[in-house]
């Protein structure tokens, strides 16, 4: 049986109920597409598919209405997310979706395209949960806090053996 989403004003009142075809039990916001505020809900989910059972992260409004719905491997292993868009140079656009799991002391970012594959994926052997977008001139590098530290990821420049991989360097 799916969850409810409740919705409640500054109050704790619930102001709204949604019955969303998946089971809500964690969720984290974020913002999608243009949004300046976080306004949609980042959803952990395992569904069963292809006779398995499959991770994936779901983007929802408000409402439960699914937005765009994101293979996670891995995704059953880690417990806290969170996301955000992110703007490299030259119009290349990504969801940027870091998963934490504090036990086992690892992370997995992973980014994806605008078609929903994803476009990175990299485990980090440490535990990850600050993600942000920062404006530097007219284009956007992606900030990871770790325990203690901050990655700095930025788009790659093309070479021969990257051109057709969209790669990231860490700076």
């Amino acid at each position: 049986m799916p969850g409810q989403l409740l919705v409640r004003d500054a109050n704790g009142d619930v102001v709204a109920r949604y019955f969303p075809d998946y089971y809500v039990s964690y969720f984290a916001l974020t913002r999608w597409g243009e949004e300046s505020k976080p306004s949609h809900l980042l959803i952990p989910v395992s569904e069963t598919r292809d006779g398995c059972c499959k991770p994936y992260v779901i983007v929802s409004d408000r409402r439960g209405n699914k937005i765009a719905e994101l293979e996670s491997p891995m995704g059953g292993l880690f417990s806290l997310f969170s996301a955000t868009p992110i703007r490299f140079g030259n119009g290349n656009e990504y969801f940027a979706v870091l998963e934490n799991n504090f036990a086992s002391d690892r992370s997995m970012l992973l980014l994806y395209g605008r078609d929903g594959n994803i476009a990175y994926q990299e485990i980090l052997g440490e535990s990850c949960l600050g993600l942000a977008a920062l404006r530097i001139n007219h284009a956007e590098q992606l900030l990871v806090g770790c325990s203690g530290r901050i990655l700095a990821y930025s788009q790659a420049a093309p070479s021969v053996t990257t051109s057709k991989n969209k790669a990231l360097s860490r700076d």
